[in-house]
């Protein structure tokens, strides 16, 4: 009886281990996924350090949490704690996945159970029977189907390497790597002064030059204040070059270019 039972055992034991890698494979495929989708937000929405700082500590936490899980309910199943997937369940499991052992190695355990000890040489005879007809038996190939589960294993490692080759993802996920740090989206296009800060004589004009670099506007807001009002006028763009005539200037000002933008991206 004690072959069988180590039939069992090493069938849990090995069943065990094949579910420990294919849901660690799947932890893996879902954690990647979320933090690609997270690169992506990174991408167009440049979050702040805080916000990253939050959701990195949830995301890592739940990694651990869940990898936790995995291995105490591993470590269950393959010592049979708390009698889960002890050798009644196991004998039931491998019965109803072959159709060749059915209810045989119940009927050993039951068998084995019987307290009657007249018939022991019977018992022993029916028991090795059955033993027989499981090593005759193949049962579940647990090499070939961890062999699947590292290949998958392989190709999420190596999916997940390439991903941070991609040019597009390649800065997002170092800006989340770095999410203690805030980072600035770039500026589709700059503004310089040409005409700087220029004297002129009371009631002179003044005309003022900014220059473009990048992807300009047809048009940019120009602001300064007056007696404590604000004025606003649109320039339109000219060979990347926006210029604006103050007449009759009187005393300094102040003036500054702003744009914004009419699309949410």
């Amino acid at each position: 009886m004690n072959k069988i039972l180590k039939i069992l055992s090493n069938y849990r034991k090995k069943r065990a281990f094949r579910f420990l890698l294919k849901r660690f494979n799947e932890l893996l495929i879902i954690f990647v996924i979320v933090f690609i989708i997270a690169a992506i937000f990174e991408n167009v929405f440049y979050i702040k350090s805080t916000l990253k700082e939050k959701i990195a500590i949830i995301y890592i936490n739940l990694f651990f949490i869940s990898l936790s899980y995995l291995l105490l309910r591993f470590i269950i199943h393959y010592f049979s704690f708390f009698n889960y997937k002890n050798y009644k369940a196991i004998a039931k499991e491998i019965g109803n996945t072959n159709k060749n052992i059915k209810d045989k190695l119940l009927n050993a355990l039951q068998i084995n159970n019987f307290k009657d000890t007249s018939n022991s040489d019977l018992k022993e005879y029916a028991i090795q029977t059955i033993y027989k007809q499981i090593l005759n038996t193949d049962l579940i190939n647990f090499s070939k189907k961890n062999k699947i589960e590292y290949t998958k294993l392989f190709f999420i490692i190596i999916s997940s390497g390439l991903i941070l080759l991609i040019p597009i993802l390649n800065q997002p996920i170092n800006r989340l790597i770095n999410f203690g740090k805030d980072f600035d989206p770039p500026l589709p296009f700059t503004l310089e002064s040409i005409t700087k800060n220029k004297s002129i004589l009371s009631n002179d004009d003044l005309k003022i030059e900014l220059q473009a670099y990048g992807s300009t506007p047809d048009t940019i807001m120009l602001n300064w204040y007056d007696n404590e009002i604000l004025y606003q006028r649109k320039i339109s763009n000219k060979k990347n070059k926006f210029t604006y005539t103050f007449d009759n200037v009187e005393k300094d000002f102040e003036y500054w270019a702003n744009y914004e933008n009419p699309n949410f991206f």
